[in-house]
């Protein structure tokens, strides 16, 4: 549900965003056929290097948009942590990464709209107090696409190259912003059916995610949302 290879699939989808038209039938075959992380090699470090990756396909890209923002906002706090400024929050976005808690607190107060649980407040947001913690979120409240009385996520799903249908929307806390980020964005593609299997293999994060259902929209949350969102 979490694949970077997508990104030919993605920039359809932004121009069509653009353009409120879709792209044809021919292109998103075109583009679905470069999908896929089997055209990607990784190359272990070798005397001291960094790990590498090697395209083995000349049409494959990489979009790291669902969990760029999130390793981003983690390496902005150990700035932040290494030059004595522990008491920070760096937000990006739909993505939170807290370190310190401010003077007596317990954690920074962070409203997240769309949420799935209760005790939320006048605004329809769910209140959290989270300190060393990330909050990502994920969905289609600022960029969608409305065609023939149809809402289209800009998300894609990578598995099936299907357009996302909404509104929807999801939600996770973790211990580091890239891990927050990516699992928001493969709960917003899996949706309800898919949300207990992933909080069964990402045990230490907490899950909240409203997606589209047969009954109409389904809402659910797994894990505990009060101070950082720990689980039980």
């Amino acid at each position: 549900a979490f694949d970077p290879s997508v990104a030919p699939l993605s920039r359809l989808m932004r121009r069509a965003m653009r353009q409120e038209e879709l792209p044809s039938s021919d292109e998103w075959q075109a583009a679905k056929a470069r999908v896929g992380l089997e055209r990607l090699e990784l190359l272990p470090p070798v005397g001291g290097q960094s790990w590498r990756a090697r395209s083995l396909d000349s049409g494959l890209g990489l979009d790291l948009g669902g969990i760029g923002k999130g390793w981003i906002a983690d390496r902005a706090l150990e700035v932040l942590c290494a030059r004595g400024f522990a008491r920070s929050l760096v937000a990006c976005g739909g993505d939170i990464v807290a370190g310190d808690a401010p003077p007596g607190a317990r954690g920074w107060r962070v409203a997240a709209l769309g949420f799935a649980g209760a005790s939320q407040d006048s605004a329809g947001a769910q209140v959290l107090e989270i300190s060393r913690a990330a909050l990502s979120t994920s969905g289609d409240a600022f960029q969608f696409l409305e065609m023939d009385g149809r809402r289209l996520a800009h998300i894609v799903d990578p598995r099936s190259a299907s357009l996302l249908e909404g509104p929807r929307a999801a939600g996770c806390l973790a211990r580091d912003g890239a891990t927050a980020d990516a699992l928001a964005t493969a709960l917003c593609v899996v949706g309800h059916a898919g949300l207990a299997e992933l909080a069964a293999r990402f045990g230490e994060c907490s899950f909240w995610v409203a997606s589209p259902g047969p009954a109409g929209e389904e809402r659910a949350a797994v894990g505990a949302f009060g101070h950082n969102g720990a689980r039980p």
